[in-house]
């Protein structure tokens, strides 16, 4: 049965290049951004992990998904569904960890990462996508 009540909150949600649990359970994060830079597109940015810190209620269960949406307003072609089961401990917080390999940029501009929980959507943030100029483009401009 599902609360209608707002029960749950997001306490922390980034984008990072890598987070793990350590021996204790404390969540570690590193290389926390939010801008990919492109020489083109389409592209794929190799890897990338979600790392959140959820609150709510003692000891109790909720299902968390992940949605990506692209600048246009679509939700992101090429990356399944992510859905995860987060049990929350004694004091009513839990951590999650997805990693993204393979993300798919097929525009620049600003995309926005949407955690839901129980279906309700909590928090977006966003991941900025900018096209750059690689120096030998830059070489071979004309003065």
């Amino acid at each position: 049965m599902k609360n209608k009540h707002k029960s749950y909150g997001i306490d922390l949600l980034v984008i990072c290049d890598h987070a793990l649990f350590s021996q204790d359970k404390k969540l570690s994060i590193i290389g926390i951004f939010d801008r990919l830079f492109v020489k083109s597109v389409p592209a794929n940015h190799a890897k990338m992990v979600i790392a959140a810190s959820i609150v709510g209620k003692n000891d109790s269960d909720c299902t968390v998904s992940l949605e990506f949406i692209s600048p246009s307003g679509k939700n992101l072609v090429g990356i399944k569904p992510i859905f995860m089961n987060v049990r929350l401990g004694a004091n009513g917080k839990g951590n999650l960890i997805s990693e993204i390999v393979g993300f798919p940029v097929s525009e620049v501009g600003e995309y926005k990462v949407r955690m839901l929980i129980n279906g309700e959507s909590l928090r977006e943030i966003p991941l900025y996508v900018q096209q750059v100029i690689s120096n030998e483009d830059v070489r071979k401009q004309p003065n």
